[in-house]
């Protein structure tokens, strides 16, 4: 291109029409604004994935409404804003509602959405943990603000408002997550993931303290489906061992995934990442040499309860409620005759093998926890919390537990409330999908699929 025409086309002023075509695709995909070639354009058209195209007013109103919100967005560069909307959800199809909501999240940065609404696809696509609820108190005729926190308290809310049925959203991937901090994975899920709001409903499941109970119920329903409804759990790595997170990953529902970092905040120990949020948000410059020096002193710093808590929690796995399932025995047979006397030879043969049962379990538990079993897990786990901290690859953001990572990091760099910081990690890498590690979307990408985890 010569010097003329490159200045020419640098002239050349930008489509205004660009941002709404691009709103348009990103809201309805296989729709864009077009033409027909008039010589004096007569209206604005829509080109749909049929391949017609259509004067923009002959979309639905429900296409309409939502398209013409969202441009206020763009058409008045609403940015670093307080935004208030009440009843959004007026004459709108529930899934245009929810779409409503999940972009308006994200349509421009650093926008504080609130929304008035008793709608519960509004609610459920906000996430109840991010809802207030106002109510008027009986006793003192007041009104009451009860946070989407408090869970048994808003579960009733929630039942007075909508009944015993409507209220908890379902979608046809459910997915469990199990972990210390299950509300925290699923605001992590729910943020970085909005494309999939729809399609996939992450459930907290409480601490990894319910294990051995959550997984014999779980584990079941990963068995089979629940009409089209598919059912997976994503947990924790926590200090698993490599065996131990292998069982799980090879578990024959193909379901299960556990995540290859301690929990769901250690994706957030991304140094251009924090470095990014400390320098625009907090306006504390830094860079990312400077985030992962000091990331690395403070697990370093922190390596001796790491090493605690590791051999806590495995011994723990070894002392967890044994299995003293017996298999089929005494299936389909009575213990008593035809007088009701007891059959001692099938009640003794139960006895028998209860007694093996027992003697196993206590034997493989003693055998476990001898002097020489315990040096043993003792030193593995030492070299393990070596490597990690010593190693050339960042193990440790692996290993530790990127919570109390963050949580010493906010403080040592004085950036305020921890719950703050960390949200805020959360909200530019929603609204920078580059830094989303490749792992959460991949995995993420096969339960919207419905294909196995794990192969």
């Amino acid at each position: 291109m010569s010097s003329t025409l490159q200045q020419i086309a640098e002239k050349m002023p930008e489509d205004p029409l660009r941002p709404y075509d691009e709103l348009l695709q990103r809201l309805f995909p296989g729709y864009s604004f077009s033409d027909k070639n008039e010589e004096i354009p007569t209206n604005l058209f829509v080109e749909i994935p049929s391949g017609d195209i259509i004067p923009f007013q002959d979309l639905s109103s429900g296409e309409k409404e939502v398209f013409f919100i969202l441009s206020f967005f763009l058409r008045h560069q609403v940015a670093n804003s307080l935004v208030l909307v009440d009843e959004p959800e007026l004459h709108l199809h529930p899934e245009f509602a929810r779409l409503l909501v999940r972009t308006m999240q994200t349509i421009q940065p650093g926008n504080q959405v609130w929304l008035a609404t008793h709608n519960p696809e509004i609610i459920d696509e906000a996430g109840r943990d991010r809802v207030m609820y106002i109510i008027r108190d009986p006793a003192t005729n007041k009104s009451k603000i009860t946070k989407g926190t408090e869970e048994s308290e808003v579960l009733r809310i929630m039942k007075e408002m909508f009944g015993f049925s409507g209220y908890v959203g379902v979608a046809k991937r459910m997915v469990f997550l199990e972990g210390d901090n299950a509300s925290t994975d699923r605001k992590v899920f729910s943020n970085i993931f909005p494309q999939y709001g729809s399609s996939i409903k992450f459930i907290p499941a409480r601490s990894s303290e319910n294990q051995p109970r959550l997984n014999a119920a779980i584990l079941h329903i990963l068995e089979g489906d629940l009409g089209w409804a598919q059912f997976y759990l994503l947990r924790d790595r926590d200090y698993l061992p490599q065996d131990v997170a292998k069982k799980y990953d090879e578990h024959k529902s193909g379901r299960i995934y556990v995540l290859k970092r301690h929990e769901i905040e250690n994706y957030l120990l991304d140094e251009e990442l924090i470095a990014k949020v400390q320098s625009d948000l907090f306006e504390k410059a830094t860079d990312a040499g400077r985030v992962g020096n000091r990331l690395r002193r403070i697990a370093r710093r922190m390596s001796g309860e790491v090493l605690r808590d590791m051999i806590s929690f495995r011994l723990n796995l070894l002392y967890r409620p044994q299995d003293f399932s017996l298999g089929q025995l005494l299936e389909g047979q009575s213990i008593m005759d035809e007088s009701g006397n007891a059959l001692t030879g099938r009640i003794g043969s139960l006895k028998n093998h209860l007694s093996t049962k027992v003697s196993d379990i206590n034997a493989n538990l003693q055998k476990a926890t001898t002097p020489a079993a315990l040096d043993e897990l003792v030193t593995q786990c030492q070299e393990e919390v070596l490597r990690a901290i010593n190693g050339e690859s960042s193990g440790w953001k692996q290993v530790f537990p990127g919570r109390e990572l963050l949580e010493e990091y906010a403080k040592l760099e004085d950036l305020g409330d921890p719950i703050v910081f960390h949200n805020a990690l959360i909200k530019e890498m929603t609204a920078s999908p580059a830094f989303v590690p490749r792992e959460l979307r991949e995995i993420i990408q096969k339960i919207a699929d419905g294909s196995p985890l794990f192969t």
